[in-house]
């Protein structure tokens, strides 16, 4: 009698794939190969141009931060989200964090270097443009 549930489990079970990250591990080995490794790289470019440049890693999420003539502090996140599989880009501007919506991971070979600078590129050639926003926001009237 117990065979059905058996089954509808097994269907249902076989619709989802496989978590890309079912362990702290994993995301840890994630953060440190990958997007540590990528940052220490966009690092070493930006010391040319920019200062006070820290790296830190926490438990889900790595962080780059520097400061240049655009902005007073830009930070730059990569974090993960093992229960929902995600991986977001959220970034602060002179002390304004913006979040971002969690992309969905369907594929490990996705989590490359090349897909974290793109979204790093993304947010620095975007900042100025995203300091007008803030600005705006800033200046309306309160009622």
């Amino acid at each position: 009698m117990n065979d059905w549930k058996n089954e509808l489990n097994k269907f249902y079970k076989a619709l989802q794939p496989d978590p890309i990250f079912s362990s702290k591990d994993q995301v840890t080995d994630f953060l440190v190969c990958v997007v540590t490794v990528t940052f220490e790289e966009i690092s070493n470019e930006l010391r040319q141009y920019a200062k006070n440049i820290k790296i830190k890693r926490y438990v889900s999420k790595v962080s780059i931060s520097f400061e240049d003539e655009i902005a007073k502090r830009s930070v730059f996140t990569v974090s993960i989200d093992m229960k929902y599989q995600t991986i977001s880009f959220p970034h602060t501007l002179n002390g304004t964090t913006t979040y971002t919506s969690g992309v969905k991971i369907k594929n490990r070979n996705e989590l490359k270097k090349e897909l974290i600078v793109a979204a790093f590129m993304e947010f620095f050639l975007s900042r100025k443009e995203k300091l007008k926003e803030i600005e705006k926001i800033r200046n309306l009237p309160v009622d």
